[in-house]
């Protein structure tokens, strides 16, 4: 692979991140990874309590949810640690989701192992800076179990 001649972590992150979640849709594809609805899996609750914490403002519980080298593509840009999101969306997407309500439409986990991939589709309605907003939105969550606590350790997130 000609784009990892040269050692970049971001670029590490990302083929691995890339790798294990087309891994997880092909294992789960063959049936060799459970993928279900189930809203008890502790990958599933991570996700919910992402989507709370970020609602609420409250940056401890996120950062014992995100792994310290996440990897977040978020509106066609990256962010490559916890510490670049905290200093960059985090503070907007804090400020955004508090005037909002957001309904999860489905939300399913695929499993293989120790990482699991969360799949959400939503509604996100409020009104933010006097403009009525109504979005369908989209997360994928990659999450590993890092000494018995699931870690995100990449989010996708897109809306329109």
């Amino acid at each position: 692979m000609k784009f990892l001649n040269e050692y970049k972590p971001g670029k590490v992150r990302f083929v691995a991140t890339l790798l294990l979640v087309i891994t997880g849709i092909t294992l789960a594809v063959a049936g060799q990874a459970k993928a279900t609805e189930n809203a008890d899996h502790p990958a599933v609750v991570a996700a919910t309590q992402l989507g709370a914490a970020i609602s609420a403002g409250d940056v401890d519980t996120l950062r014992t949810l995100i792994a310290p080298d996440v990897l977040i593509f978020e509106s066609g840009g990256v962010e490559s640690s916890l510490a670049e999101y905290e200093g960059h969306h985090m503070p907007a997407d804090i400020a955004f989701m508090k005037n909002m309500s957001s309904e999860v439409i489905s939300r399913r986990v695929i499993e293989a192992g120790d990482s699991a991939i969360v799949l959400t589709q939503s509604r996100i309605n409020g009104v933010y800076k006097e403009n009525e907003v109504d979005l369908s939105s989209t997360e994928t969550l990659v999450l590993r179990n890092m000494g018995g606590q699931w870690k995100i350790v990449h989010i996708h997130w897109s809306s329109r």
